[in-house]
């Protein structure tokens, strides 16, 4: 799974782990790992894309938006509940 920038497995989601103190684009590395799923393990696509950052002795977790709708559907919120979305308002 490292191939697939995935690293943590058995889990529903596709974790990716960083612990460097530079900075890091989130967004550009959250395409690429789409893109490595896509590629490599295409039955993994329709679990959220989440990195660890560990930095400054903390840990943060992100996620897109898109990806943060992905995990409430999964586990939150009921397929017919409309979730507010700023690009849709």
């Amino acid at each position: 799974m490292d191939a697939a920038k995935i690293d943590i497995c058995n889990v529903p989601f596709n974790v990716q782990c960083k612990a460097v103190e530079a900075k890091i684009d989130y967004h550009q590395l959250t395409e690429e790992i789409s893109e490595e799923i896509a590629k490599l393990v295409p039955e993994r696509g329709e679990y959220p894309i989440v990195i660890f950052h560990k930095k400054d002795k903390k840990t943060n977790v992100i996620m897109t938006l898109d990806e943060f709708e992905k995990f409430m559907r999964m586990h939150v919120v009921p397929s017919e509940t409309r979730i507010i979305n700023p690009k849709n308002k």
